[in-house]
């Protein structure tokens, strides 16, 4: 059983913690307080599942913007452009799923 925790996290860094390394799937914790962002990239994982734990944000995925709230889920394949920004005065927390663990190549 893993427990998420609260993160301590700062006003210029996000906050990330590991939750779960292993070769069949990687899982991360990510907070965003207003006006952070997690910068464009492509998706490296055959899937990525992105689940809204708290507040809400902007999930820019292959150039089109989605509003996410706490307790919606999305699912991306690799090589998917993502951008996510929290434009919110709420904190902005979720969990990241890569399978397979795209650091066990």
């Amino acid at each position: 059983m893993v427990k998420i925790e609260t993160l301590d996290f700062n006003t210029t860094e996000k906050a990330r913690r590991g939750v779960f390394n292993q070769p069949q799937a990687l899982v991360n914790y990510l907070h965003l307080k207003q006006g952070q962002e997690v910068p464009k990239h492509l998706a490296n994982a055959d899937m990525v599942y992105l689940i809204v734990l708290q507040g809400e944000g902007i999930f820019n995925f292959d150039e089109k913007n989605h509003n996410m709230k706490h307790g919606q889920m999305v699912a991306v394949t690799r090589g998917t452009p993502m951008h996510i920004t929290n434009q919110k005065p709420q904190d902005l927390s979720f969990v990241v799923i890569k399978v397979p663990n795209p650091e066990n190549k």
